[in-house]
């Protein structure tokens, strides 16, 4: 008898849940699990960014946000349905050549019909597609320049292999445009102030490597004065 009654007890409690549509465990948090990218992990070229939870028939919908190396949280992503949870949706990658290289991480928020997030988890990451790091030596940031100035650059070797960085072309720009690229070490080259107003001026830096991936550098100089014409060398 004592059987039979705990029987037909758990049938009333299991009746009055359906009932009630209230199912078990739904008020647990969903438990998330980044399948791409893992924790401390090293990415380049594509990648998918997806997600899973525990107990998805609770969930309304969950939302991605990426941060890129040196930026906040941005590039939100929502979506619903049942797991896995892909950023850009079922089947999209993420090309990671359209960052910079560097430490980056992902957050994705899990809502179950709150205002809030019922669970939250982010993966930090670091991409590295050995991208071309140039640094502009002269002329230094800020200076005043008058006449023709020479515009030189430093470039660090990805990963230690081969030429600098893999750098085949070097560009140099003034205020946005285009006064030389050279395409033979040592990359240096000169620029005139004579057609420059008196002010600051930006001048931009772009290396280049083999497999068109770039890096730049950016510096601001002062024209005060002077007469020449643009002066360049490959």
């Amino acid at each position: 008898m004592a059987k039979l009654a705990a029987k037909l007890t758990m049938r009333m409690l299991l009746a009055g849940l359906a009932l009630a549509d209230v199912s078990w465990g739904a008020d647990i948090p969903p438990a998330i699990e980044f399948l791409s990218p893992r924790e401390g992990t090293t990415v380049h070229g594509e990648i998918s960014i997806e997600a899973r939870v525990s107990n998805p028939s609770v969930v309304d919908f969950v939302e991605f946000y990426l941060q890129e190396p040196g930026a906040k949280d941005r590039y939100a992503w929502r979506e619903y349905g049942l797991p896995p949870y892909v950023w850009g949706g079922k089947g999209y990658k993420l090309d990671t050549r359209l960052f910079a290289d560097g430490p980056a991480s992902v957050v994705l928020y899990c809502y179950t019909g709150g205002a809030k997030p019922a669970s939250e988890k982010r993966v930090h990451f670091t991409i590295d597609n050995s991208k071309p790091v140039v640094r502009i030596v002269s002329p230094t940031d800020r200076s005043s320049v008058d006449g023709a100035f020479p515009v030189k650059v430093e470039l660090i070797a990805s990963k230690g292999k081969g030429n600098p960085g893999g750098v085949v072309a070097v560009s140099v720009l003034v205020d946005g445009t285009l006064v030389q690229k050279m395409t033979k070490p040592p990359f240096e080259t000169s620029v005139d102030t004579c057609l420059m107003a008196p002010g600051l001026h930006l001048i931009r830096v772009v290396a280049e490597n083999g497999e068109g991936l770039t890096g730049s550098d950016s510096v601001l100089i002062n024209r005060k004065a002077g007469t020449g014409l643009l002066r360049g060398t490959k």
